[in-house]
């Protein structure tokens, strides 16, 4: 069953983040214009492995850390596993972001860019079941100073009582984890595959002859 009524829309901002990516970790951080509560978590590549590369280096995840802090957002503040009134009358909201990647991926609804299609997928879920259209706003960086300041861990602007203490842990991440662990296995037996070839040229695959018509 589904509630009747008018959906309720947020207008502006409800809230804003960013992401940074160095070498060997990522600090995800977001702030809600409303009630200035704000977070800021470092990770590390034991925290998401899918975002950093064997030399850690996760410069290359930079839109995929983007999408994360946004669900993170939504969790932090409330937007998502809250009080079941909310799940009962669809909502629609607007966040900020300097990513234009991001701004895109909310418009289509897909992609299939890795892990960027895996957190989409989980932020989908996680949507559909708060019954919740979320759309991410692209704002210039210098519209976004306040976000890009939690990233870099500096916290003079913020209240400390505001803080909201999460942690990746407390996400709802069973799809995404499910398929980190299937597109690892891929990646594995495409490799154990590459290997074989290399040892045994012959098994490689011949092309199909034809039958003269």
């Amino acid at each position: 069953m589904v509630h009747t009524g008018k959906p309720l829309k947020f207008k502006g901002d409800q809230f804003r983040t960013d992401a940074k990516c160095a070498d060997g970790y990522i600090v995800l951080g977001g702030w809600e214009l409303g009630t200035l509560k704000w977070f800021s978590v470092r990770l590390v590549p034991e925290d998401a492995p899918y975002l950093f590369k064997e030399g850690g280096q996760s410069q290359w995840a930079s839109t995929s850390a983007e999408l994360l802090a946004s669900l993170m957002a939504l969790k932090a503040f409330g937007w998502i596993g809250g009080s079941n009134h909310r799940k009962s009358l669809q909502m629609s909201l607007v966040g900020g972001t300097d990513n234009k990647a991001n701004e895109a991926l909310t418009s289509k609804r897909s992609t299939t860019k890795w892990p960027l299609m895996a957190i989409n997928m989980q932020m989908s879920s996680a949507l559909a079941s708060s019954r919740i259209t979320l759309n991410l706003n692209w704002r210039p960086r210098e519209e976004n100073t306040e976000a890009d300041d939690l990233t870099n861990e500096l916290f003079e602007k913020f209240d400390p009582s505001l803080r909201v203490p999460i942690q990746l842990k407390d996400l709802d991440l069973s799809i995404l984890l499910a398929l980190v662990a299937v597109h690892s296995e891929f990646e594995l037996a495409k490799e154990a595959a590459r290997a074989q070839r290399k040892k045994d040229p012959g098994s490689k695959s011949k092309k199909f002859d034809k039958t003269p018509w």
